[in-house]
């Protein structure tokens, strides 16, 4: 029998006697106050017994007055806590285990049926499902509940929930529809527990969880258990197997197209260079991804990432940005409340590491006492032993050797524990030189032998520094210079690689001293001149004193002038809106050491926008701070002056006080761009610097808000080229497309021995630069021939000009064909290009070339043989490059003999010849073009028409089809306009049976007269009129000004 004690505050009673002392239903009372979350209410109560409140209170003050339960005045009235915490316990303990689970049942339906959703419903029934043992019902509360306690910094709560999902799952067998309860119970004992866990065996665990997640097609899970791999496969140093686990994420997400994913792995391929050491390709990965208005993700692995990538801005010589970044990771963590401490040491770690890599010790040394003040349950054994290595460094300034050497050996402790590879900091070789020279010498950790060790490993970045500290202790012990200036230099050449500017500038002086040791002023000048050139815009203290005096004034203001130009160089090359913002911020938080910036946008409602920021996530726009922010850019932009605080105009108590509050030390807002539409404004602050910005970074970000004022309208402009380029671009296919450029052999319809043979030859000609000459009957489709030809060749791409020669006056042909310059001629108003010209790196077709005057023919043949001309009225001579396709429906041989066309022209000309042979010798092709031209009429007119009534195809197949093709289709485009229901009907085919040809008499007419006829016979049909939708040109198929052409040709007239 379990008794209660006075010590406790209670009667001395029996739980024995209290029990038989209570009615039944009053005892399920008890064990429902027993088992559930203290305070419990009377509501809750009456829903669990199904009694009254009366009756309840009742009961209330029977168990008040045996001081088990009571009210606290802070509570409202009516919920109950017991007396003592203990309680609980005692009498679950006591009471039989059959009416324990009966009172938990009953309380769990009650709790699903009338409890909301939320914290409360899921702890209360967390707690009962965690009592009843493992019962798979509860198992998304259960997570809830754990997820909870981990958020609210309750890790020991959170790990029992954690392994009760395990152990849950685990009894009922792992499956689809358990798999995410047995990963979040497995992930978050991992988050509770992994600090503590060897790295080998977690390893092995995660690689477990790898599994499950894959075999269940768990991706989200799979995306967390990697990054758990990746993170400890570095501390491992298997850099190669993390690097794998990066890419093996990243083709994840790209198959799920997950964006949120993508990011993540993005993050985490910089830190994989961040761990080889290449921390500047690291930077230059990300500010490649990096959007307008930066963002850190909102998940653990991403913010990890971004805190690391902070250190590595840092390490780069980008200090002021790197330190805003892990501040806005930082300040994203606490906004999101993220479920991990582990993340928020991590966090603080990037921090103090990069504090003490540009020596802002009294600033790192606080962050590293404020971490000390934490359980060590919550830093593990790998933050453990990096607190002892700062503190080892931190007592060795203090001059506490002994101190400081205990924390070095307890530092090697937690490494051998963790089972992790030492993972180097510059600074730690420092301390360790400083105690081995007051005797204390670790024998594991030592400095040569840690200067062995990174020279054997990966890290560019830190084998670099071990040459520079194997240097510096070789000229310690006085060997040869020869041997210092070769590790000096090794040092300087991988910290190049690496782009890690501040060790580089280190070890810049540390070869500046080597060369003025020896004699070389010179050299060690220009050593120290780089150096000085990468502290003096992070911190001069930074720089040696005692070097100082080797650089002339004029050196020091020429090598900011040199900075200012080259920023300004490299933001003259950018041609991308979102990347010149961006690297304007940089550009402007590099040179002012400011740690984030933004550049609002105020329109016409006067309401500051942000444009583009960095360190600034947008989840920091919904806060208070941001608020304030927006004030001071608003007050910038009423007044139209500068906002400089410290400094001149710094009596606004919006800025001095309010800002001052949320940490922020100095910042800067100063018009950048105005104009009548829009005013933009630059505004940069600090939480890590105090101190008033000096005049030549005032006067710098005055001309970068100019510079950028012009870049944006450079780009502005170079967009709107673009953009009108690429409409271009566009029409010019469409218009390719429509003139049957686009695939011009496949809209060469037909079957027949000749069309074929046409096609062959086509393939033939097109790949090669030679000459063609196309011949065949007017309508044949000579001009489609020479488009398929061009489209086939490596000209394609070029443009495609038409002439029609026997449409251009006489009088102009030399000006159309080769161009004129302005004022030639009377009328000639401006410069003409001429058509050799315009198809400069194309095709030009010459239609009708046996039209062509001979006076015109001579300075053909010379741009054929030569490839240059001169426009009329110059005499430079013009280069084109084309190819030349000619046609006719003349016989060129029997026109040499006449003597109207030349004969070294024709030769010229007449390279590949290619016969198109008319419609009435290939009367198979007549059904498969009439159906292909009803088709394309039909899409035209919008009229449904799929096929040709048999009848009305034989009136197509009997037609002579003097008109070739053109003819065929224009039959055909007119059927279909007069088409209104029923069936398709052609005109004027009805006569003239092909397999029926009168011998002799006027059939036989020659070829120009058989056209004239069939004009004049159009002509009278539309009552002379050439123009216009029923106008003869369009039913010919022929502009207007080729009708007229060949009207004057025939000597067709009206008045005839």
């Amino acid at each position: 029998m379990i008794e209660f004690n006075k010590a406790n505050g209670v009667d001395k009673m029996s739980l024995n006697k209290l029990w038989f002392e209570l009615e039944e239903w009053e005892k399920e009372i008890l064990l429902y106050l027993a088992q559930g979350i203290s305070p419990v209410s009377i509501d809750l109560l009456c829903m669990l017994s199904a009694r009254s409140p009366v009756e309840i209170l009742t009961v209330m003050d029977k168990l008040k007055k045996k001081k088990v339960v009571c009210e606290k005045k802070e509570c409202p009235k009516g919920t109950y806590f017991l007396c003592e915490s203990q309680l609980g316990e005692q009498i679950r303990e006591y009471v039989p285990e059959e009416a324990m689970r009966e009172a938990v049942c009953a309380m769990i339906r009650t709790y699903h049926q009338f409890l909301d959703e939320g914290h409360d419903k899921d702890l209360a029934l967390a707690k009962l499902y965690l009592e009843n043992g493992e019962c798979p019902q509860g198992l998304s509360y259960v997570r809830n509940a754990a997820d909870f306690f981990l958020q609210t910094d309750q890790p020991d709560k959170a790990l029992a929930y954690y392994d009760y999902l395990v152990r849950t799952v685990a009894a009922a067998g792992l499956n689809a529809g358990n798999a995410e309860f047995y990963l979040s119970g497995f992930m978050g004992k991992i988050e509770t527990t992994g600090q503590w866990i060897p790295v080998d065996e977690i390893v092995s665990q995660v690689f477990e969880a790898c599994a499950v997640a894959r075999r269940y097609r768990q991706w989200q899970f799979l995306a967390r258990a990697q990054f758990e791999l990746i993170w400890r496969l570095l501390l491992q140093g298997d850099i190669k197997k993390a690097a794998h686990y990066v890419s093996a994420t990243m083709k994840l997400a790209e198959r799920l197209a997950d964006k949120r994913m993508v990011k993540m792995a993005a993050m985490w391929q910089c830190e994989i260079h961040r761990w080889r050491g290449e921390v500047a390709e690291g930077v230059r990965r990300y500010e490649e991804s990096v959007e307008k208005l930066e963002t850190f993700g909102d998940d653990k692995p991403s913010l990890w990432a971004g805190a690391a990538l902070g250190l590595s801005y840092v390490i780069s010589g980008r200090a002021a940005q790197g330190l805003g970044m892990i501040e806005a990771v930082r300040l994203k963590t606490n906004l999101l409340n993220i479920m991990s401490r582990r993340l928020v040491v991590f966090v603080d770690r990037m921090l103090i590491v990069s504090l003490l890599e540009i020596r802002r010790l009294d600033e790192a040394k606080a962050y590293v006492d404020a971490m000390l003040t934490l359980p060590d349950r919550l830093l593990g054994f790998y933050m453990l032993r990096e607190l002892c290595l700062y503190r080892a460094y931190f007592l060795c300034g203090e001059g506490k050797y002994r101190e400081a050497f205990d924390y070095h050996v307890k530092a090697t402790e937690y490494m051998r524990y963790g089972g992790f590879v030492q993972q180097k900091f510059p600074w730690s070789f420092e301390y360790m030189d400083i105690l081995e020279k007051q005797g204390f010498i670790h024998g594991e950790m030592n400095y040569d032998g840690e200067v062995e060790r990174v020279l054997r490993g990966h890290d560019i970045y830190m084998k670099g520094v071990g040459l520079r500290y194997r240097a510096l202790r070789s000229l310690e012990r006085h060997e040869p210079c020869e041997k210092v200036l070769a590790d000096l230099h090794g040092s300087e050449s991988l910290l190049e690689r690496a782009g890690a500017e501040i060790e580089l500038a280190r070890t810049r002086i540390a070869l500046g001293r080597a060369h003025l040791k020896t004699g070389d002023a010179q050299h060690a000048q220009s050593y120290l001149e780089k150096a000085w050139m990468v502290f003096s815009k992070i911190d001069i203290e930074l720089f040696p004193k005692e070097l100082l005096a080797t650089l002339p004034l004029e050196k020091k203001n020429e090598i900011v002038f040199n900075r200012i130009i080259a920023i300004n160089k490299s933001l003259g090359n950018i041609r991308e809106k979102s990347t010149f913002l961006n690297q304007v911020i940089s550009a402007a938080l590099d040179f002012t050491m400011t740690t984030r910036g933004a550049l609002f946008s105020i329109g016409r409602d006067r309401e500051p926008c942000v444009v583009a920021s960095r360190n600034m996530d947008p989840l920091f726009f919904t806060t208070r701070q941001f608020k304030l922010i927006k004030k001071v850019v608003a007050l910038t932009a009423r007044t139209t002056a500068e906002r400089i605080v410290p400094g001149p105009g710094a009596t606004d108590a919006v800025a001095e006080d309010a800002l001052a509050q949320s940490g922020t030390t100095s910042f800067i807002c100063m018009p950048a761009r105005q104009n009548e539409a829009m005013q933009e404004y630059l505004y940069l602050d600090n939480k890590f610097t105090e101190g008033a910005f000096s005049t030549s970074q005032l006067l710098y970000l005055r001309l970068l808000c100019s510079q950028m004022a012009v870049g944006l309208s450079n780009i502005e402009a170079y967009e709107a080229i673009r953009e009108t380029k690429d409409r271009y671009q566009d029409e010019a296919v469409f218009y390719k497309r429509e003139m049957g450029i686009d695939n011009p052999i496949e809209t060469i319809v037909g079957t027949s021995t000749g069309i074929t043979t046409v096609k062959e030859a086509i393939r033939q000609a097109a790949p090669t630069d030679i000459s063609v000459l196309v011949m065949g009957e007017t309508g044949v489709g000579k001009e489609l021939v020479a488009k398929a030809i061009h489209n086939l060749s490596n000209r394609k791409d070029g443009p495609f000009i038409p002439v029609n020669l026997a449409a251009i006056p006489s009088e102009l042909f030399v000006s159309e064909l080769f161009g004129h310059e302005k004022g030639a001629f009377t009328g000639a108003g401006d410069l003409y290009k001429g058509r050799f010209e315009l198809a400069h790196g194309g095709t030009i077709f010459l239609d009708e070339i046996g039209d062509l005057p001979l006076h015109v023919q001579v300075r053909l043949l010379r741009v054929l043989q030569e490839g240059s001309f001169e426009r009329l009225g110059s005499s430079k001579a013009i280069r084109s490059d084309f190819r030349v396709v000619a046609a006719t429906n003349k016989d060129l041989a029997r026109e040499v003999e006449k003597g109207t066309f030349r004969q070294d022209l024709y030769y010229r000309l007449n390279v590949f010849p290619i016969q198109v042979p008319p419609l009435r010798e290939r009367l198979e092709d007549i059904r498969p073009l009439a159906q292909h031209f009803l088709v394309v009429s039909s899409q035209k007119m919008r009229k449904k028409l799929q096929h040709i009534p048999a009848d009305e195809l034989r009136k197509l197949m009997n037609y002579n089809w003097p008109g070739n093709v053109r003819e065929l289709k224009h039959t055909v485009e007119r059927a279909v306009v007069q088409f209104t229901s029923g069936r398709i009907s052609f005109t004027g085919v009805e006569n003239a049976p092909a397999d029926a040809l009168p011998e002799g008499g006027s059939f036989w007419a020659p070829l120009a007269d058989m056209e004239r006829e069939y004009i004049e016979k159009v002509l009278n049909a539309t009552r002379w009129r050439v123009n216009g939708p029923k106008g003869a040109a369009l039913i010919l198929g022929l502009k207007p000004v080729t009708l007229f052409a060949r009207m004057k040709k025939l000597g067709i007239s009206r008045n005839k």
